[in-house]
């Protein structure tokens, strides 16, 4: 069993360490239940003894600063001035931040317009597409229709010759 008196990294029972941590008792206890804090033991009096070092195993920021209260929302702080070094040096990074947003605002608004007419031209595609498939559509029924009878009788054809039937078939 490890030495509590032992000097370095201090040790604290569930309570203490749940306060220190900012938990509930009953996290402490149920990471020690997970296995989360390996190094926890109980001393001879049968109290928890839990190491800085199990904590932040763990997850848990020992002794962080509260979080504001909710009752100083309305209050605004002045913020402490940066040092004067650093004022040239954040101002530059500002204007670089700043340009770098103000390219990538001109590249969005480029690719929207172009968005945008692709979705159009793509429109008037479609709309032509379906002009053609009714046009088809229509000569398809006129094609399946039977064919009108000739206005006019063909002559009547003539008994000719070898000769006669040539000269037949190249219109002479």
């Amino acid at each position: 069993m490890p030495d509590d008196t032992a000097p370095g990294r201090p040790r604290w029972s569930v309570a203490q360490a749940a306060k220190r941590a900012g938990v509930a008792r009953s996290t402490i206890q149920r990471y020690i239940a997970q296995g989360k804090m390996p190094g926890a033991y109980r001393n001879e009096d049968g109290v928890w003894s839990i190491g800085v070092e199990d904590l932040l195993g763990a997850g848990l920021m020992p002794d962080r600063p509260a979080p504001p209260d909710p009752a100083d929302k309305g209050v605004q702080r002045a913020h402490a001035p940066a040092p004067p070094g650093d004022t040239a040096e954040l101002a530059r990074r500002v204007a670089e931040l700043e340009a770098e947003l103000a390219a990538e605002r001109a590249l969005l608004q480029a690719e929207r317009e172009r968005r945008v007419n692709d979705e159009r031209k793509a429109a008037e595609h479609i709309a032509d597409l379906r002009k053609s498939i009714a046009a088809l559509e229509a000569g398809q029924s006129s094609r399946n229709a039977t064919p009108p009878a000739p206005a006019t009788s063909p002559p009547a054809s003539r008994q000719r010759g070898f000769l006669g039937r040539i000269a037949d078939n190249f219109g002479l």
